[in-house]
């Protein structure tokens, strides 16, 4: 009788670098050190609102005028970033026979950065992929850890694949043309990694917020993000989700009337008043962080006409839960998320129901004279 086979093992490691790019010139003049000379074409998919204003610039700045350079102009919007456009862009890439040997080039805020990302890492298992971040949110979340993502009909970023780009270029002046209402977004983010990892950018955040623009501390607050979000994707790639699994939902639950960044920090509010109903965390420290987000003019309320049963519907989507539980990211203080065996909580969905029952009843539903009508209007 012959011998079973035996099982094979084997252990696949990719090392994925990926080059962060920090420029303060209004020339964008470390542009050029992106790394896409050897490229044989470049596909630049760009923010149709940031083209007017750049386009000329950036393609000068690139400095290969002897590339041929395809554009492809996309409205940011949350319908954008979904499953029906993911096959538009695919034809933009499959009509100009994009290949391994050209470069993509994703220009603009998050939305942007995840439809290229998403699109670039399935199209023939990934194209060489640049992010040339124009937003806050873009420069320090959607292009820092690989993240991919869209839209389902039914659920946020449920489609999602990791995929790192080669280099990102963050240009601190490109953001003056920022809303306070779209900065506030990256803002919100920002916020959430400085509570995951040492609380040090909080005090920087509520400063940038409350002086005049200050280019120098921008700088600092999307470099330290960048080191902090590149520590917790080492946790978990998911450990970054404060506020996420409560945030994504309200987003979906207003019809993404309400913008990501505000999403999740009243996201984080929820979260961290179930921690503190849970006694993972002191009530003195959550009105400690809640006092700060509210000195930094971030969004922190809701309409109260929120209905927790829909609401925890669109909870059970989160890509963290399971058939039973939902998976939180947890603080228990500032720079002290919540361990246990794994870096996320689990919560059964009945309790967490009971939980935002309650929440809706006491939850103070005035705004802050500070945050402009028009958020007030869509919240």
């Amino acid at each position: 009788m012959m011998d079973p086979f035996n099982d094979i093992e084997a252990i696949y490691e990719k090392k994925d670098i990926t080059r962060f790019i920090l420029d303060e010139s209004d020339d964008f003049r470390r542009l050029g050190e992106l790394g896409i000379r050897e490229a044989e074409r470049i596909f630049i998919v760009i923010d149709q609102e940031v083209a007017k204003l750049y386009q000329d610039r950036l393609t000068n700045a690139l400095d290969c005028p002897e590339k041929e350079i395809y554009f492809h102009k996309v409205e940011a919007t949350e319908e954008a970033k979904s499953i029906r456009y993911y096959p538009i862009l695919l034809s933009f890439l499959e009509e100009h026979s994009a290949g391994r040997y050209d470069a993509v080039i994703a220009v603009g805020g998050g939305i942007i950065i995840d439809l290229v990302s998403f699109t670039v890492s399935t199209y023939m298992r990934g194209l060489p992929l640049y992010v040339i971040a124009t937003t806050l949110i873009g420069q320090t979340d959607a292009s820092t850890a690989g993240k991919t993502c869209l839209n389902s009909e039914n659920s946020k970023n449920l489609l999602g694949t990791f995929y790192y780009p080669k280099a990102v270029y963050n240009n601190i002046g490109i953001m003056k043309t920022c809303t306070k209402r779209i900065t506030r977004q990256g803002l919100s983010e920002a916020f959430k990694y400085s509570l995951l990892t040492d609380g040090r950018l909080l005090d920087t955040i509520i400063a940038f917020q409350n002086s005049e623009y200050d280019e120098k501390k921008l700088f600092e607050i999307v470099e330290s993000t960048i080191q902090a979000r590149i520590a917790v994707r080492k946790v978990d790639p998911l450990a970054s989700n404060l506020g996420h699994t409560f945030g994504h939902a309200l987003e979906k639950y207003f019809h993404y009337r309400i913008l990501h960044g505000d999403a999740i920090l009243t996201g984080t509010v929820i979260a961290n008043l179930y921690a503190v109903n849970k006694g993972l965390m002191e009530k003195d420290e959550n009105d400690r962080i809640f006092a700060m987000m509210q000195q930094a003019h971030l969004n922190v309320y809701m309409a109260e006409d929120l209905d927790p049963e829909r609401l925890i519907e669109y909870m059970k989507k989160d890509k963290k839960s399971s058939a039973n539980k939902l998976h939180l990211v947890e603080l228990c203080g500032i720079g002290r998320p919540y361990r246990g065996e794994t870096p996320f909580y689990e919560a059964d969905y009945g309790d967490v129901l009971d939980f935002l029952k309650e929440y809706k009843k006491t939850y103070e539903y005035q705004v802050d004279d500070l945050i402009e009508l028009t958020d007030r209007e869509e919240l």
